[in-house]
């Protein structure tokens, strides 16, 4: 809830900003919010969100996603995260735009992190496995 929530906001909102040097990040509406939030998403789509860092429209949420960790979370795991926001209230508000560029947002150092993040093909169980040998390597 931390990432997401706004201090004096509802819950799941978004809003929170994360200053950074070269601008601030804002966390976005994770509600089942069909217009402003994550209510539209498919499984799929939050899979995609969640585990590759892609929203629903095909843009990439880079540099704030994929979290690390979130991108060796089973399906299973992911879609009950998918089930427990949608079983809270949906909340209409709008997300702010984050402001300033991000350095290597596209270069090739980013693509190389996020292929060393992110496991290949849809074997979630497999990625938590090398996550948990620790062998995994780029």
């Amino acid at each position: 809830m931390v990432c997401h929530t706004a201090p004096g906001s509802a819950e799941y909102a978004g809003g929170l900003a994360f200053p950074l040097p070269f601008g601030s990040l804002y966390s976005t509406n994770i509600t089942a919010d069909k217009d402003t939030g994550i209510g539209n998403y498919s499984d799929q789509d939050f899979l995609n969100a969640v585990q590759r860092g892609i929203r629903k429209d095909g843009a990439r949420l880079y540099p704030a996603m994929p979290y690390t960790s979130y991108t060796f979370m089973t399906n299973a795991d992911v879609l009950a995260i998918k089930a427990y926001l949608f079983s809270l209230p949906a909340v209409h508000r709008p997300n702010q735009g984050d402001t300033g560029g991000y350095p290597g947002a596209g270069d090739l150092s980013a693509q190389h992190s996020r292929s060393c993040l992110i496991p290949a093909g849809n074997d979630r169980d497999a990625g938590a496995r090398v996550a948990e040998s620790g062998r995994r390597s780029c």
